[in-house]
């Protein structure tokens, strides 16, 4: 495996298992000795077009990886608990990353989602714990189960327009959490989804949500202020679990309004928070 000018492993066909397809190579086993790996474009004239599922897991001597435009897919598991991975380039050629990709990369501290990129995985950076920035594309629809679960070094994330959809458990545990964007447009925000952001200070529901499902805002003890259209016609059984500096802001007589009565939340009327 030749060497660059920048300690940067420039990897050669030999550091992995592949498999041929009809649309190139996916490498689906690096077996290379590590560092800051550069993947190769293509191999006897077939490009490398996909990372398969659990090509680098554990791969604990691997420290950064640069991936080729060309490639399109990542697979489930594909980097997961590579402890060492820093940092990663991924092109804008992938449309595609699976589930797990990045569980358990501990050592990750930043990420740019490609630009076609429309849904994050299931579990995608769960226990990133020195994830503290990512940069997600304005395509993304979806933001799977336990998607960012663990990740403690996030401060603050901004989620794009186009997100329909936040998973079950998305932001579990998330404990330096402390400002989050919910545009306009989701209608689902899953079961424990900010359960235990203990740093979050207050969150705005959207209009198009219209409901809220069991413990999603459970035990975040910091949780001041939440605002909750009319739209929001059902709310479950623990949402605001723990949270006992919670004042919910809410029409009168909406849904909301009526729960928290029923429940012993101190609630203020949307009317009277404007004044």
């Amino acid at each position: 495996m030749p060497q660059n000018n920048f300690n940067r492993t420039i990897a050669d066909i030999a550091d992995f298992e592949y498999k041929i397809t009809a649309d190139g190579i996916i490498l689906t086993k690096y077996i290379g000795s590590g560092g800051e790996v550069i993947i190769p474009r293509g191999h006897d004239g077939l490009p490398v077009v996909g990372i398969g599922g659990s090509a680098f897991e554990e791969c604990k001597n691997v420290t950064g990886i640069i991936l080729p435009e060309g490639i399109t897919s990542i697979g489930d598991w594909a980097f997961m608990c590579c402890s060492s991975l820093a940092t990663i380039t991924i092109p804008n050629s992938v449309t595609d990353m699976g589930d797990n990709v990045f569980e358990g990369c501990t050592a990750l501290t930043a990420i740019v989602i490609p630009s076609g990129i429309a849904y994050i995985g299931d579990c995608a950076f769960t226990d990133c714990i020195n994830l503290s920035f990512i940069d997600l594309p304005d395509h993304i629809a979806s933001v799977g189960d336990s998607a960012f679960a663990g990740c403690i070094g996030l401060t603050d994330i901004a989620l794009p327009k186009g997100v329909a959809n936040i998973g079950d458990f998305a932001f579990y545990g998330c404990s330096s959490l402390n400002s989050i964007t919910i545009p306009d447009g989701v209608t689902i925000i899953g079961a424990g989804a900010f359960c235990e952001c203990v740093s979050l200070t207050d969150i705005t529901i959207p209009n198009s949500l219209a409901s809220i499902r069991r413990k999603t805002f459970c035990d975040c003890i910091a949780l001041t202020t939440v605002t909750i259209p009319a739209s929001v016609t059902y709310i479950a059984e623990e949402a605001f679990k723990n949270c006992p500096n919670l004042t919910v802001l809410c029409p009168e007589n909406s849904h909301a309004w009526q729960y928290c009565e029923e429940n012993g939340i101190r609630h203020k009327s949307l009317a009277s928070a404007d004044k």
